[in-house]
Parts: structure tokens; C-alpha cells; sequence
């Protein structure tokens, strides 16, 4: 709830108590209020659940926030406290006790890649087959960076570092537009869609696509023959330490007749 000149209102969706209400324990949250960009945000950490939910007061929409650690996996936002710091929105680590910056034109945390995800909601068309031909998605390319990748022979794509790439196979089937004869290592900026066909409750393996190379502002996102459902989620997300906007998405769609 929010109280608005002595008006209370709530805030929270049927999503995100189901969501929270699921937790085995709640009485530890951790909540905090923080500016930046002209937006202000709402932060409810629950530790035991080891995860963090953001509330964009400006816009009122909410999102989770969090943190992925090497292995891909994702865990509560590191973000434990914050303060403004002679104008400077400062955060506390719950973990190591670092002071970071909330900096929005720095795309990584504390040099581990952000994971960004957007789900869309469910496609249907009155219970009949629908064709997939095409998932466009409008989203930012040309600036400058990536991910340098590398490919050990017989083995999966790593990042230069020697780390994981989210999403990454050992049998490389995910990364059809980066060949084996490629000369490596090479910066990529990848993108990820991957859906699913039963309401949501799983999804078949990611397909990715680079974004193009370093002014390359045209470039567009187009996943073609995505086949047919009849209940489909579809989820875009990328993690590539650049600026990205996503400004939206298309899908072109035939129903059948049943």
C-alpha cells in the first residue's frame, strides 16, 4: 500500500502477492527508496527467498531486480541499503560490505553482466492454432562493446575472461550465427527469445541473433518460422554490458482454422 495525501492506495498486482506469499519466510525483508533518472524506485529484498523486487513509483509498474553470479545463476540484488552521497546514489553490498554507485549508464555489476528479461503476455486466438512467422524486436543496436568471445575446439563459447556466456551450450546448437571457422576471438552483442507452448511453465531452448557490430544503428531483429501454438509466451533478454532500449516488439501471426 501507499499512502498519498492521507489516501492509502495499493500498489502490489495479484502477481506479486501470489509471488511473495509463496516464500517460506517473509519477516526478514529489507525495503529501501532510492532516486535516479527521474524516476523513483521502491526496493523489497527478501533474503531467505534470495530474491528482490522493485517498485517504480514514477511508473508504477514493478520488476525483479537481481544479480547473476558466474555460473549464470540468478540471487537477490546486492543492494542492500542506499544513501545519497553529495548527490551520488550510493548502495551497500548485503554480502561484502563494497559501497557501489547506482550509475545508469554502467551496464554491469561490479563487472558481473546484468541479465535484463522481458516477458510478453499470452497470445491466443480463441483457443485455435496460431502460426508464428515472425518476432520482430525493436530494440537498440550500434553502440559500441560486447562480449568477447572465444571457442575452445570440441568444447562450448566462453566469454574471454574464461566465464560462462548466459545461455551458453557445449554443443554450440544455440549459437547458429557464430560458425566454428569464424576467427576468434570476436565481440558480439546477442540477443535471446525463446518461448513457450504451455502457458508458461517451460521453455525450449533460447535462440540468439547479434545485434550488429558497432554503429550499425539499423540493424533489426527478425526471428523467422517459430512455428505454431495455441497458448505462447515469448521472452526476449539479453545481457551484453552496452546501452540497450528495447521500444517494443511485433509478431506476425496467421490463425488457423482450428
Amino acid at each position: 500500500m501507499k499512502a498519498d495525501n492521507y489516501v492509502t492506495t495499493r500498489v502490489s498486482t495479484f502477481a506479486i502477492e501470489a509471488e511473495i506469499a509463496g516464500y517460506a519466510r517473509i519477516d526478514d525483508a529489507i525495503g529501501f527508496c532510492y532516486q535516479l533518472a527521474g524516476h523513483s524506485f521502491y526496493v523489497l529484498t527478501f533474503p531467505h527467498a534470495d530474491h528482490t523486487w522493485c517498485y517504480d513509483i514514477t511508473t508504477k509498474l514493478w520488476h525483479e531486480w537481481a544479480w547473476i553470479d558466474s555460473n549464470g545463476s540468478e540471487h537477490r540484488h546486492r543492494a542492500n541499503c542506499y544513501w545519497a552521497c553529495n548527490g551520488t546514489p550510493v548502495v551497500g553490498d548485503w554480502q561484502n560490505g563494497n559501497l557501489y554507485a547506482l550509475d545508469n549508464t554502467v551496464f554491469t555489476d561490479n563487472g558481473q553482466p546484468i541479465k535484463r528479461v522481458r516477458s510478453y503476455p499470452h497470445l491466443l486466438a480463441d483457443g485455435k492454432r496460431v502460426f508464428y512467422r515472425q518476432f520482430l524486436a525493436d530494440l537498440e543496436t550500434g553502440q559500441p562493446g560486447g562480449d568477447t568471445v572465444v571457442w575452445v575446439p570440441n568444447g562450448p563459447l566462453l566469454r574471454e575472461d574464461g566465464a560462462y556466456l548466459p545461455y551458453a551450450r557445449e554443443d554450440d546448437t544455440t549459437w547458429p550465427w557464430l560458425m566454428r571457422e569464424d576467427s576468434y576471438p570476436k565481440t558480439v552483442t546477442w540477443t535471446s527469445l525463446r518461448w513457450s507452448d504451455d502457458r508458461g511453465h517451460t521453455f525450449g531452448n533460447p535462440v540468439l541473433q547479434d545485434s550488429g557490430a558497432t554503429g550499425e544503428y539499423l540493424t533489426s531483429l527478425q526471428y523467422q518460422r517459430l512455428g505454431y501454438g495455441r497458448d505462447r509466451v515469448f521472452e526476449l533478454s539479453w545481457s551484453t554490458p552496452i546501452k540497450r532500449v528495447l521500444q517494443g516488439a511485433w509478431i506476425d501471426v496467421t490463425p488457423a482454422s482450428s
